[in-house]
């Protein structure tokens, strides 16, 4: 028999949950800033484009959350015993800092590929 779903499903992020998650944003190209106490601001950088959104702060920290876990999967084994927020902020941060090394390693070669072929057109 599955194992019924608690009737609240968002976990809750801890004051140090939201600030490492915060910490660790720039390092995979996403700009994080709060407007006021109510609003945040969520700027992730893809490839040559850019996506902004103004989100309620009860909300932004669990999309800055998913948008960290979604650029670090190549690196980071995600079960599904196991919530992302563990998963990803279970790690060290030296672990983490070598995540955002091998992260930006990879943006690197993808833009060097995406310039080679806009000079073979």
């Amino acid at each position: 028999m599955p194992t019924p779903l608690p009737k609240n499903r968002l976990f809750p992020l801890t004051a140090e949950d939201k600030t490492r998650l915060q910490n660790l944003a720039p390092l995979f190209d996403i700009h994080f800033r709060k407007m006021d106490e109510q609003t945040c601001v969520l700027r992730t950088m893809a490839g040559a484009g850019a996506l902004e959104l103004k989100l309620p702060a009860s909300l932004a920290y669990r999309r800055l959350l998913s948008e960290l876990c979604e650029k670090t999967v190549p690196w980071i084994p995600f079960h599904l015993k196991e919530s992302c927020r563990d998963s990803l902020l279970g790690r060290s941060d030296a672990n983490l800092a070598r995540v955002a090394v091998l992260y930006a390693r990879d943006r690197k070669a993808t833009r060097a590929r995406a310039a080679i072929s806009l000079c073979l057109l």
